[in-house]
């Protein structure tokens, strides 16, 4: 493909060919209709801009309510004025308080709150104390689709 962008700039993007037929990644995503959501409210905790944005736009795209929020302490404080249907928590947040003592905070305000960790980098001591106060699963980014759709769905219904 060449595109012209100003007359005398040219850019070719190459992509590489896929040796997998279409039909191979249809059956995957096949079960995404069954995992769309209901207007469920989610809150997506991490401080990194990013990888909270694509979460919650993937979020959004399967029919859930989202927020947003970049560190530990505002999602308390947003917290501290409503409840959401289900937190998706990053454990390693800098600077300001990490993701265990930002559930530990949120289950004060909201005893039974349901939520999932999800990070890249988590020691696993934080993991299993997260764990034991409730939390039940734990996502290792970078979260895929199908695994975000299934994960939230399970917790949902739990």
């Amino acid at each position: 493909m060449c595109m012209k962008n100003n007359p005398g700039s040219v850019f070719d993007v190459y992509l590489p060919a896929s040796v997998h037929s279409a039909e191979q990644f249809s059956g995957k995503f096949a079960a995404l209709p069954l995992l769309q959501g209901a207007g469920e409210s989610i809150m997506v905790i991490d401080d990194e801009a990013v990888p909270r944005q694509v979460t919650g736009s993937m979020l959004r795209s399967l029919g859930y309510q989202v927020s947003e929020a970049e560190s530990g302490e505002t999602a308390v404080a947003m917290l501290g004025h409503r409840k959401v249907d289900l937190l998706l928590l990053d454990m390693v947040m800098d600077p300001g308080i990490g993701g265990l003592e930002t559930c530990r905070r949120i289950l004060k305000l909201h005893p039974k709150q349901k939520a999932l960790i999800m990070s890249g980098q988590a020691e696993k001591d934080d993991v299993d104390e997260a764990q034991r106060l409730g939390v039940m699963n734990f996502l290792m980014k970078p979260l895929g689709l199908q695994q975000l759709a299934a994960e939230v769905h399970a917790e949902l219904k739990r």
